[in-house]
């Protein structure tokens, strides 16, 4: 029995993959990246785990780099991260509650952890 791994689907017809699954050895979804620009660069990629969505990366369409990653449990966002700066280390959070913001950090001398929180 063979499972299928990867499908792409080119949705303007320009030879560009803009929506590609993946799925691991058992047939069950682990990543999917989203080209929404249809530029032929992802700007989404979605992590699952047991068919559950865990993660998804918010990607530059220039550079590729992760411009935020959004974390979820239960399918329901419980955090946001961000690196603000550039210099690859996030320094910016956002954590959810119930799906609503609750709180912000930021951290301003680039240790990793937040110097500052904002409550709702």
């Amino acid at each position: 029995l063979r499972r299928l791994g990867r499908v792409y689907t080119d949705a303007n017809s320009d030879g560009k993959s803009n929506f590609g699954p993946v799925y691991t050895q058992l047939g069950k979804l682990e990543s999917e990246s989203l080209d929404s620009d249809l530029n032929g660069r992802p700007d989404v990629i979605s992590y699952y785990d047991k068919g559950a969505l865990v993660r998804k990366q918010l990607l530059d369409d220039a550079t590729g780099k992760t411009l935020a990653t959004r974390y979820y449990s239960e399918n329901e966002l419980i955090r946001v991260e961000r690196d603000t700066t550039g210099d690859g280390k996030t320094d910016y959070w956002e954590y959810y509650e119930q799906g609503v913001l609750a709180r912000i950090g930021r951290d301003f001398n680039a240790d990793g952890r937040a110097d500052s929180w904002q409550k709702r």
